[in-house]
């Protein structure tokens, strides 16, 4: 392959997506495209640090990993952090940061699940333990967007695909019959 097509595969493999996107997708899915997140943004870092020793599905799946998880995610941002200052931008998120506002939506959700809670309370730890962590998360493509911002390359797409605006749309039914079923309790 020479440079000028590998410049294309890599210019190709790029995506700046919109962060009320990945943020809605986080929320509306209960964390779940958060964690797919870790896995697709590790793709892209390893592609732009050009370092085979960067595995997206091992770091993803680390999440479930008691305490290594949150290490991973420290890791995880703090990578994206090089990558801003190596083509001199100023923006950063701390690390530290988004690992406490992960650690804290744990425990807002773990504690949403406790049968004494009454069905409104269960609803409102739900909604601050989803925004807890779409934040790092959205934060993080933010960071990602500016990143191909500062880059010499044209046209980094930024569209909404077909299947995030399926995902969109379920996650919206799910979480409208999570309220209903507060209300009705």
């Amino acid at each position: 392959m020479d440079q000028a097509s590998a410049i294309t595969t890599v210019h190709a493999e790029r995506r700046r997506r919109p962060v009320w996107v990945v943020a809605a997708l986080t929320f509306l899915t209960l964390d779940l495209y958060g964690i797919a997140w870790i896995g697709l943004s590790w793709a892209e870092l390893k592609r732009e640090r050009n370092d085979p020793n960067m595995h997206p599905w091992w770091h993803m799946l680390t999440l479930v990993v008691p305490f290594y998880g949150l290490f991973r995610i420290h890791a995880h941002f703090r990578t994206i952090n090089e990558l801003l200052a190596s083509v001199g931008s100023s923006r950063r998120f701390a690390p530290g940061l988004a690992v406490l506002a992960i650690v804290v939506s744990a425990i807002l959700g773990r504690t949403a699940s406790l049968p004494s809670l009454s069905p409104s309370t269960v609803f409102v730890l739900l909604i601050v333990s989803g925004v807890l962590f779409a934040w790092p998360i959205a934060q993080g493509q933010q960071s990602l967007n500016d990143y191909y911002g500062v880059l010499p390359m044209e046209n980094i797409p930024t569209d909404v695909r077909r299947f995030e605006w399926l995902i969109l749309a379920v996650g919206a039914v799910v979480w409208f019959l999570i309220a209903l079923g507060s209300l009705a309790s």
